[in-house]
């Protein structure tokens, strides 16, 4: 009966001492993806592309302002940078852009190529809609990531703290359960999901991060 009872009492201090851990881990992940994400935001050609590209945009619709454009979620900046993108014909010599209007989106790219590649090539169509789409799909997928972390991680410590609770919850009453091992054995199986769920939480958590 006491072994039961000291195996209740110790499954909460185990999956605090994990929720420490892999909130810790979690935090240094999503901190690294925000700090991406708020790289190309705050790049300042990629900002010059969007305001190029929302010259052309509905201003009624859509958030064509510096102000407007920087008070945008990550989302909506991402689907703003689409708009822009989509805007854009690759078969086209100008990008199906007027003529003056292309020639500042060479002049942003050629600045690409001279500061970042040391190169002589020159900004064509395909150099320019192919930066803009690796820096589309750079962010989406950050953004991607960081919401498939915080919803994995999520799930699985809020069935740890829910197991904490039960636990805590049990001990004052263990006495009433006539030292059965049925609330031991339940509370077990939880402990087990919690664990089970947030090592798949930290292992797609680790995959994000060497892919990244």
């Amino acid at each position: 009966m006491e072994y039961w009872y000291y195996t209740l009492s110790a499954i909460p201090q185990t999956l605090a001492t994990m929720i420490a851990l892999v909130a810790t881990f979690g935090a240094v992940n999503l901190n690294m993806l925000s700090s991406k994400i708020t790289e190309i935001r705050k790049d300042p050609r990629i900002r010059r592309f969007i305001l190029l590209g929302t010259s052309q945009l509905d201003k009624e619709i859509h958030a064509t302002e510096i102000h407007q454009i920087d008070a945008l979620t990550n989302n909506d900046y991402l689907s703003l940078f689409q708009k822009c993108l989509d805007r854009l014909d690759p078969r086209s010599e100008t990008l199906g852009l007027e003529g003056k209007i292309f020639e500042k989106y060479k002049a942003e790219m050629l600045e690409v190529i001279h500061s970042e590649w040391h190169s002589f090539y020159g900004p064509d169509p395909d150099r320019i809609y192919g930066y803009l789409s690796m820096k589309r799909d750079v962010l989406k997928m950050s953004v991607l990531d960081k919401k498939k972390i915080i919803n994995n991680l999520g799930l699985s410590l809020s069935l740890a703290v829910l197991t904490i609770v039960i636990s805590l919850l049990a001990l004052p009453n263990y006495d009433y359960f006539c030292g059965s091992t049925l609330l031991v054995s339940s509370v077990v199986i939880l402990a087990v999901l919690s664990v089970a769920l947030t090592g798949w939480g930290v292992w797609i958590v680790a995959n994000l991060e060497s892919r990244n």
